[in-house]
């Protein structure tokens, strides 16, 4: 499992960075 974190901001978007979010990715199946 990977945990990628996009942007650095805080919840709320400021001018020229964007508001954080996060990717997780799993490699198995079910």
């Amino acid at each position: 499992m990977q945990l990628t974190v996009l942007g650095t901001a805080a919840p709320f978007p400021v001018p020229g960075n964007a508001c954080s979010g996060y990717l997780l990715r799993s490699g198995g199946g079910v």
